[in-house]
């Protein structure tokens, strides 16, 4: 599910998502803190850079661990995995 992200960009050149937003079933938009970076880790995937960052957030009243990841070259990012 694309995401939009709001994120801190840190002195070293990294940044790290703070919160992010996305349309529910409803056509509402839902604002989530993400409460928590558990662990982040660049890939390649065809020759194309991503970071992966799972994360501990709440959404809809439920705290969940989830997936971001960030498409480096097109500057987008999908959330993946939710896990209650």
């Amino acid at each position: 599910m694309p995401v939009q992200i709001f994120s801190a960009f840190h002195n070293n050149s990294e940044y790290s998502p703070m919160y992010f937003r996305f349309e529910d079933g409803n056509h509402g938009i839902q604002m989530v803190e993400i409460k928590q970076i558990l662990n982040y880790k660049e890939f390649y995937l065809r020759n194309i850079k991503f970071i992966r960052y799972l994360c501990k957030a709440q959404i809809l009243n439920q705290e969940t661990t989830l997936e971001l990841i960030y498409n480096v070259s097109k500057h987008t990012w999908k959330m993946f995995d939710i896990q209650e």
